[in-house]
């Protein structure tokens, strides 16, 4: 009995002291889970050896580098039909220190385009995906006069589906000019459409860098678009895409990519080419950061 009565004495110091003030600190309360953020974005640059828009070989000489950036804001992510809605905004320019088809008297021959867009990605029946955006264009070097455009590209995710780590992931690209001096293709008032798929197979899964092979494949079509021709590109191209796991993830994640591209172009896109060839060859690099 006294042997219990001084255990109970000498542990009742430490019983007290329990969750109190220690060497003048309070103890740390548990860290809360974060909330996955609602905005998110990317900033990235892609080096091309040739701008090619939609089958039209804007530039083949020189190197063309494109820097872009997006902003994101998920305002609905939940269950049912519609699976996600997010608002989206974006810039994009070429630049080309080759300047090769600026305007005679212009001040910038280097930056042959930018672009700002807003629009929305509505995300639904799991699997697919639909971004819509309004975008305008100018030429600060006076290549060409402003323009614009309703964007909108409707995807779908089969991932898991054919494998587990293979997937094709068809998509379908349709663009209307809207009333601009300027427009995207050979003629203003029309309609370009490009279906395509994207078959890749990720290796090296359980390793921290997984490596994605892909084999971009797209058609250009178009409904006045290419100035009375229906057809007017097939192009086909490797790509290999890896995460640069390497970067700790405090400075957000980095992406690298690189790839070929060979575009068989129709015939009135062959003559509107510089070189007024069928074939064209294209070379790409990109980094990206996604935040």
């Amino acid at each position: 009995m006294k042997q219990t009565i001084v255990t109970a004495l000498f542990a009742l110091p430490f019983v007290a002291f329990a969750g109190t003030i220690i060497d003048g600190k309070d103890p740390a309360p548990p860290t809360p889970a974060l909330t996955p953020s609602a905005i998110g974005g990317d900033i990235g640059i892609t080096v091309l050896n040739q701008y090619d828009s939609r089958g039209l070989i804007l530039e083949n000489k020189g190197v063309a580098c494109q820097p872009y950036g997006d902003l994101y804001l998920k305002l609905h992510d939940g269950y049912g039909f519609m699976n996600s809605f997010s608002l989206q905004a974006g810039v994009w320019g070429d630049v080309n220190p080759a300047g090769p088809i600026a305007g005679h008297d212009a001040n910038n021959k280097a930056w042959t385009e930018f672009f700002w867009q807003t629009g929305v990605i509505v995300k639904f029946a799991e699997r697919f995906s639909l971004s819509s955006v309004y975008r305008q264009y100018t030429s600060p070097s006076d290549a060409y006069l402003f323009g614009r455009s309703i964007n909108s590209i409707v995807s779908f995710d089969d991932s898991g589906q054919l494998g587990k780590n293979i997937s094709l992931q068809p998509n379908l690209t349709v663009l209307y000019e809207l009333p601009a001096p300027g427009h995207n293709g050979l003629r203003g008032h029309s309609w370009y459409f490009a279906p395509g798929v994207a078959p890749n197979y990720t290796i090296f899964t359980g390793s921290k860098m997984p490596v994605k092979l892909s084999l971009p494949v797209s058609a250009g079509l178009g409904s006045s678009f290419y100035a009375g021709d229906t057809f007017g590109y097939f192009s086909a191209g490797p790509q290999v895409t890896v995460p640069l796991t390497f970067v700790p993830t405090q400075y957000g994640m980095w992406i690298f990519s690189a790839g070929y591209s060979y575009t068989r172009l129709g015939s009135t896109n062959e003559a509107f080419a510089q070189d007024h060839r069928f074939s064209q060859h294209s070379f790409n690099a990109s980094i990206e950061l996604r935040f």
